[in-house]
């Protein structure tokens, strides 16, 4: 398993070397491009625009905000040839339409054509009442939401349970027309079995990223708390870089901080007593993310978990028990997320790995429990998730 995943890594490693990152995407300066015309820098955004074209050649919304920045520029003429490519790659923008039909009989100036629609002056208020599958206007931030649903018997970096039943819901202020720079907050309730419990927990998730062009980082928190004394603590760093609009690769470092009550008769014979069992973990990820179609996003996720069964504590006393006793849980996982409806989201994923155990006692987070091992060892696994979110924007 080692060996596999070993192998996996080279080959991005590899892929990385020989793909140019500085290219930018074409969501990249399309946002770039709407930045630069909120600031009213029509150039610089006709420069945006143009080399976003280069990439996506039949995009009927680059060549509408193309006319619109000409339009500004009082360049009518182009403005019309640029309207005229749009409404040829996407008739059904009847707005467009009329538009261009008042723009090539003015005499005057092109306010003139856009006066004849009555209180509409700029391109961008004709932008506004179209409700076809033409292009959207130009962008500005916003609150969108995301309420989901999730089974998964999947190990978790966050409380370690095991059989986790969720439900959530993430607010996400996005500052950019690719959603790469944002801001958000989530709060999920669900079940888990823990000890041999089923236990109930609350979670608390904030999070952010800042999009640089191709560079894309971001930063979660996340805590939950629950029942059998849960409190677990997390943070995610994700370093993603969008080498071309259908892949994108991402290194992922997590680390966390775990407490929860287990049995004591793991530890000593008294088998009345409760203790409170600490973990650490630290998880490194590679992630490829790849968008065939605009329906459909697939993603392959290698991973090395180091768990730290670092201490037991024996409730009401002062008492502690050393433990440090690390696990390792290598693993690849593949996922996909498939868009239906086009609010909801159904997510599918498969994971295989291996726990490599020491001799003593550790909390595995494979079994959602604490074991004790009689000598070192290894065993295979294979996980899955399932999740449907309801995209609310």
């Amino acid at each position: 398993m080692r060996r596999v995943i070993s192998m996996l890594v080279l080959c991005v490693v590899s892929f990385l070397g020989s793909v140019p990152v500085f290219a930018q995407s074409a969501a990249s300066l399309i946002a770039q491009g709407d930045q630069a015309y909120q600031l009213k820098n029509y150039t610089q955004a006709r420069a945006f625009y143009q080399e976003a074209l280069q990439t996506e050649p039949r995009n009927a919304a680059l060549f509408q905000k193309l006319g619109t920045v000409d339009y500004q520029l009082g360049q009518k003429d182009e403005a019309l040839k640029q309207y005229r490519l749009s409404l040829a790659l996407n008739p059904k923008n009847p707005q467009l339409s009329e538009f261009v039909q008042k723009l090539q009989y003015s005499t005057d100036d092109a306010q003139t054509g856009a006066a004849a629609l009555g209180e509409k002056t700029t391109l961008a208020d004709v932008e506004g009442d179209d409700d076809s599958d033409g292009p959207d206007k130009p962008f500005t931030p916003r609150w969108t939401g995301a309420l989901a649903a999730t089974y998964s018997n999947q190990p978790s970096s966050l409380g370690g349970g095991q059989i986790q039943r969720e439900l959530g819901f993430t607010g996400t202020y996005l500052m950019n027309e690719a959603g790469t720079t944002n801001a958000s907050i989530g709060v999920v309730a669900g079940r888990q079995i823990e000890e041999g419990a089923d236990d109930t927990y609350g979670q608390l998730n904030l999070g952010g990223g800042i999009g640089f062009g191709f560079f894309q980082p971001s930063l979660q928190l996340q805590w939950q708390a629950g029942q059998a004394g849960l409190d677990a603590k997390n943070v995610t760093l994700d370093l993603n870089f969008e080498l071309w609009d259908p892949l994108t690769l991402g290194l992922s470092e997590s680390g966390g901080v775990a407490g929860h009550q287990g049995p004591v008769s793991q530890f000593i014979t008294q088998s009345d007593k409760t203790v409170e069992i600490d973990t650490g973990d630290f998880t490194q990820s590679f992630v490829a993310t790849f968008v065939p179609f605009d329906f459909l996003t697939l993603t392959l996720t290698t991973a090395y978990e180091l768990e730290d069964t670092y201490q037991a504590k024996l409730l009401n006393t002062a008492k502690v028990l050393p433990l440090n006793q690390e696990e390792t849980i290598p693993s690849v996982t593949l996922g996909a997320d498939i868009t239906f409806f086009k609010d909801f989201v159904l997510g599918l994923s498969y994971q295989k790995g291996e726990e490599i155990y020491p001799a003593g006692t550790v909390y595995s987070p494979i079994t959602g429990s604490t074991t004790t091992f009689s000598q070192s060892g290894s065993s295979t696994f294979t996980g899955y998730t399932a999740s449907l979110t309801w995209n609310i924007d």
